[in-house]
């Protein structure tokens, strides 16, 4: 693929010769159109008037009028016409302005694509004229930068250039001490011979060849790391297998003398603002020592997944965060309930296992082939988490017991971390001690933050410590989440204590034993007095400052829509929380209260938000009545010929109908199943011995409870006495009252799938209502095909302003296809956006 620079130059040419053709086309239809009109006003007679337009409409396709099938039927109606006195005039004049209006349609899409030519042409210019500084210093202070940055900017240089030298064995004796138990020893001992078997084997391989440098140049174009020319040079090394082995021949050269390895040449560094207000740094290296030093990390990375993965697979060496059922317990619910489960397979407990080890090695790729392409994104992986706690504290609240937060991060983590810790590390898990005579540069982070992971669950009985990068989330009762933050001691931390909803007191802890602050995350935080996630309106204020400044900035119509749609929808709607049941509908309610608050505050007096005040900018660019702009035409989907404009009330309103309006309710009806389902076994089990728990005898209407059971999908313990109370082993029960409610249900989030289905419902996100296509869409040449092409949001757009769209180009399609680049422009337009530092 070609640079950023020459696809430009070469839309610029293409969109020139389009718009050219595209003018001619339009000239020779207005011209031929108006001649057509001229010629048949004059006539009298309504039929020939009709006839000739049809005539007409034939000769027109030559120059870009569409056929439409349905008036092949009008010639027929008009030789009945000439007969039958029931065809009438007012009839007729139906279908001539039927014709009349199919012209005209034609007439609007050469005009809306001519539009849309100069809506390109417009944002190349831009796009030239933002390199060089703007007289109005614009472009100076942009380049000057924020505060901010250079605040950033220097803290980063501090922390990279400034070593900080810890105490290797005082590491170690720290990991020795998390690692104490004999079956973390067993384990360890593993994981250590693998990865030394892995380094020894690493000299004597060879490790570049064709299949090998195309697997890290796919995986190095799916990252952000590289710059825009650089990935398109790397796309031109795909297709290139002559490329490829020159350059496999260079590495293992390299490779093979790593040891005298180095960088070269002093590296640029490239600072980029993130739309949270936090930059970043990226090193701007040689291309081959990018792709050497890439391959080291995605060899070691999966190794380490592998090594890592079989530590934790190892019996005995992860902790659970919930009690264990004894054998003892077990035994009684065996007696009582003829139930041998002490983990169901879709409990509560299960569906966390499971969460948990998906998450637990996500950074790392599971082998060296894997692209990351098939994973949901980060964003999606802490939604999902935000989710399952909602849905905990809705749960545990509504069982009776506490639950605490806490949430933390690592400031500035991966430049601060210092060198000797790394080595440190690595050297424990079985890597060359430091100073070894192949390695110059090794990556650590990963191997550190496991060991983190499981000091953690190891000193916090048993408690998960949720870790996405260096962004950290635990919850559990004040206790174990106390011994986990004395693990942690972060900065940037804070913690919410969440009490039963049975008014049941808070368990007494230290002062100081939990950190202060709110638990955020995005533009949610967590309120102390619900236990619900709410948005922060003082956060979304200063965003909608930011918001501000870069729409400002934006130098040409597209690039306005692209900063809209990346931050005023995307952005916005991915910080507010992604709906799901657990938040419920008023959940909903508040983000789409709160995106009527932002747009009222970036248009002041502007009805119609984004979209009237765009609808007036390109009609003061372009010399056009902005009552000539349809709104339509501004959200309808670009596959269409529209510009796309995002409409966040749109996205937030597609899942409202089927999100709850109480969330609770999942589990108060599992907490009415659970009593009645207690009540049945009670029953049953007094029914199989004749006698009720006070001892008196079971009255005829016991037998009912069992077909009540079957009915409510209720498991209750089956057989005769003989079958299982009788056993000699149960000797010693003999005689006791049933179970108690509270031993019945004390192991419900590790026994009791229906408390997990419960669970995974409260995850869940709303599906939305499917959108109906109307008859008027259906009727239209594209029909039911674009329809189907079309995902809910689009469909949602156009069925909202079908009417007026339908009428004004007499489809689907705004622009016909071919008449301009617009998959080229799809293909610059993400890729050329830079937002204002």
């Amino acid at each position: 693929m070609a640079s950023k620079g020459v696809l430009s130059e070469t839309l610029a040419s293409i969109t020139a010769i389009k718009l050219e053709q595209l003018r001619q086309q339009r000239d020779g239809y207005e011209t031929k159109k108006a001649a057509l009109r001229q010629n048949v006003a004059s006539n009298p007679d309504i039929v020939a008037r009709a006839r000739a337009l049809l005539k007409g409409c034939d000769d027109l396709e030559s120059v870009g009028l569409q056929k439409v099938y349905a008036f092949l039927s009008l010639d027929e109606f008009l030789d009945q016409a000439e007969y039958d006195p029931s065809i009438t005039e007012p009839l007729l004049k139906k279908y001539e302005d039927e014709i009349h209006a199919h012209m005209d349609a034609q007439t609007n899409k050469y005009e809306f694509a001519s539009l849309y030519g100069k809506l390109v042409e417009e944002w190349i210019a831009s796009g030239n004229a933002s390199a060089t500084p703007s007289a109005d210093g614009g472009a100076e202070s942009a380049a000057a930068g924020r505060e901010e940055m250079h605040q950033q900017r220097a803290t980063w240089e501090e922390l990279v250039f400034r070593p900080k030298e810890t105490d290797g064995a005082a590491i170690k004796a720290y990991m020795d001490d998390v690692f104490s138990s004999k079956e973390a020893k067993r384990a360890l001992t593993g994981l250590r011979e693998r990865l030394e078997k892995f380094q020894e084997d690493w000299t004597s391989s060879t490790h570049f060849d064709e299949e090998s440098l195309e697997t890290v140049i796919r995986s190095m174009l799916r990252s952000d790391i590289l710059t825009e020319e650089k990935r398109a040079t790397l796309r031109d090394f795909q297709s290139n297998k002559v490329v490829l082995s020159e350059i496999a021949d260079v590495l293992n050269m390299r490779m093979s003398t790593i040891a005298d390895w180095t960088w070269g040449s002093p590296l640029i560094v490239e600072q980029r603002r993130n739309l949270n207000g936090r930059y970043r740094f990226y090193t701007d290296e040689d291309l081959l020592h990018s792709i050497l030093v890439f391959y080291v990390g995605l060899k070691w990375a999966s190794e380490f997944r592998t090594a890592l993965t079989a530590f934790v697979d190892a019996e005995g060496v992860w902790k659970p965060d919930t009690k264990p059922m004894s054998k003892a317990e077990a035994r009684r619910r065996r007696y009582f309930l003829n139930n041998q489960t002490v983990l169901h397979s879709h409990s509560v407990q299960k569906l966390r296992d499971e969460h948990f080890r998906s998450i637990l090695f996500d950074q790392l790729p599971e082998s060296f082939e894997a692209l990351r392409g098939s994973k949901p994104g980060h964003v999606a992986v802490v939604q999902d988490l935000l989710h399952r706690l909602q849905a905990e504290i809705i749960m545990q609240t509504k069982l009776g017991n506490e639950i605490t937060v806490i949430r933390s991060d690592f400031k500035w983590f991966g430049p601060s971390l210092p060198h000797s810790t790394i080595f440190a590390v690595l050297e424990y898990f079985g890597r060359d001690p430091l100073g070894a005579p192949a390695r110059t540069r090794k990556r650590g982070t990963l191997s550190i933050l496991f060991a983190l992971d499981y000091a953690v669950n190891q000193q916090a009985s048993g408690l998960r410590l949720y870790r996405l990068h260096d962004d950290m989330w635990l919850w559990g009762n004040s206790t174990t989440c106390a011994q986990a933050w004395d693990v942690l001691n972060t900065d940037k931390t804070g913690s919410v204590r969440i009490g039963p909803l049975n008014g049941k007191a808070l368990t007494t802890i230290s002062e100081g034993a939990l950190p202060e602050g709110d638990v955020k995350w995005g533009f949610l935080k967590l309120d102390r007095a619900t236990g619900r996630f709410r948005i922060d309106q003082d956060e979304v204020d200063k965003h909608i400052d930011e918001l501000r400044l870069q729409l400002s900035a934006c130098r040409s119509i597209l690039d306005y829509i692209q900063a809209w749609n990346i931050y005023g929808h995307r952005f916005f709607i991915n910080n507010f929380g992604k709906p799901a049941n657990c938040y419920g509908r008023a959940h909903i309610d508040s983000m789409l209260s709160t995106f009527r608050h932002i747009q009222d505050k970036l248009f002041p007096g502007q009805s119609g938000g984004v979209g009237e005040y765009l609808k007036q900018k390109i009609a003061a660019q372009f010399d056009m009545p902005a009552s000539s702009i349809p709104d339509g035409y501004l959200y309808w989907p670009s596959s269409l010929g529209g510009l796309g404009l995002m409409n966040p009330f749109v996205s937030v309103l597609l899942p409202r109908r089927d999100a709850p309006e109480t969330p609770e309710k999942v589990v108060d009806e599992y907490l009415e199943g659970e009593e009645l389902a207690y009540s049945l076994a009670r029953n049953r089990f007094n029914e199989s011995s004749g006698y009720n728990s006070d001892g008196s005898s079971v009255n005829s209407e016991a037998s009912s409870y069992s077909s009540a059971a079957e009915n409510n999908g209720l498991a209750l313990p089956g057989g005769t006495r003989q079958e299982w109370r009788d056993s000699p082993e149960f000797l010693d029960l003999r005689g006791e009252p049933f179970m108690s409610m509270a031993e019945f249900s004390r192991y419900r989030e590790r026994t009791d799938p229906k408390l997990g289905r419960a669970y995974e419902e409260l995850t869940e996100e709303p599906h939305g209502g499917s959108v109906h296509m109307s008859k008027e869409v259906r009727a239209t040449e594209e029909g039911d095909d674009a329809w189907k092409r079309l995902d809910n949001y689009e469909r949602w757009v156009v069925q909202l302003f079908h009417k007026d769209m339908l009428a004004r180009f007499g489809g689907l399609d705004v622009v016909d296809a071919g008449l301009l680049p617009t998959g080229l422009m799809s293909m610059v337009r993400e890729s050329r956006f830079q937002w204002q530092v």
